[in-house]
């Protein structure tokens, strides 16, 4: 991976961390990319993961993007999540925010973890329900980009919309079930014949088998159909194209 200027850079950049804090975060916490016109994008999230994971140095000599979805209640999160921004990944947090709390609470408990993690370009919703009400107000507020396992209902999907939130639904889990390491390149391989000029994201975990099976398909071929890109790449082609 590529040298990636960190928070304190990008606010410095912007001439004071007031300056930096009105950037979307979406945008100034994002790695520099520039996406061809002629292929479509495919992003690999990786969750980070306890269960038989790869070392940060074999993440890092990755030759492609990756981006890395790390859980606020972790203890670590915040020392982790910046190891990554500073070695050129990006950083998403997931979150499992319950519909049922009142939407003050959302918004309180939203804010609470994005603070946490000052480095994410966007939240990863872990629930298949949707969004909760009380979120979408502080992700536009703060620019967050939005990923989420299902689809949004109809008024969450207004919401989102007219708040301006970039968001994006992961299309495909690389380990839905467990996979080895064939297994994975065949749903590498259905996601970027998929990809269309929205982009895809594909999800996966920091597992040395998902590592494995990504070197073998990329290695192999299997990446000339797309360009493989960070996650606020594909958020940004998505916001900017309209679904057909």
């Amino acid at each position: 991976m590529s040298d990636a200027p960190g928070t304190d850079l990008s606010a410095s950049s912007a001439g004071s961390e007031d300056d930096a804090d009105e950037i979307p975060a979406l945008q100034r916490n994002a790695e520099t990319f520039e996406a061809p016109r002629d292929k479509p994008l495919l992003a690999l999230l990786l969750i980070e993961t306890e269960d038989d994971p790869v070392s940060f140095e074999t993440l890092e000599s990755f030759p492609y993007p990756l981006s890395i979805a790390l859980r606020s209640e972790n203890t670590d999160a915040a020392e982790n999540a910046a190891r990554y921004r500073a070695a050129g990944f990006e950083v998403v947090l997931t979150v499992d925010l319950p519909r049922d709390a009142a939407p003050a609470d959302i918004r309180t408990a939203l804010r609470s973890r994005l603070s946490q993690v000052p480095q994410a370009v966007a939240v990863l919703n872990e629930a298949d329900t949707g969004l909760p009400a009380g979120a979408a107000p502080i992700l536009a507020q703060t620019g967050h980009g939005l990923l989420s396992r299902g689809a949004q209902a109809g008024a969450a999907r207004d919401l989102l919309t007219l708040s301006g939130v970039p968001a994006a639904r992961l299309q495909h889990d690389l380990e839905a079930q467990a996979q080895d390491v064939d297994a994975i390149r065949d749903a590498l391989d259905e996601a970027a014949d998929s990809a269309d000029r929205r982009g895809v994201i594909v999800l996966g975990r920091t597992r040395a088998d998902t590592l494995r099976a990504l070197s073998l398909w990329s290695g192999q071929g299997g990446a000339r159909r797309v360009t493989l890109a960070p996650v606020s790449a594909v958020l940004n082609a998505q916001a900017d194209t309209p679904a057909p």
